[in-house]
């Protein structure tokens, strides 16, 4: 674990990210794993690239937030009205 935070480190220098010095590679996995779904790239894909063997694992990573969820009824019945 303490070569993946040291490796995470030189990647982000404190310097030019004030405040990362407190982030985890926990943390930069998940934000990178839910930016990509956000992005509206393929589950699978996410899964391959975050190198998980199981969609469960990375459903774990992806968890909608209530904006997620807001957003996602609002699309719904948008396009429930255009269809009427």
């Amino acid at each position: 674990r303490k070569s993946k935070k040291k490796a995470v480190t030189k990647i982000y220098d404190d310097r030019d990210n004030p405040g990362l010095e407190e982030a985890t590679v926990h943390c930069l996995r998940h934000s990178f794993a839910k930016n990509l779904v956000d992005a509206g790239t393929p589950l699978q894909v996410v899964a391959q690239l975050a190198g998980h063997e199981s969609l469960q694992t990375t459903r774990r990573y992806v968890t909608p937030i209530e904006a997620d969820l807001r957003r996602g009824a609002h699309r719904s019945c948008t396009a429930l009205k255009r269809k009427l």
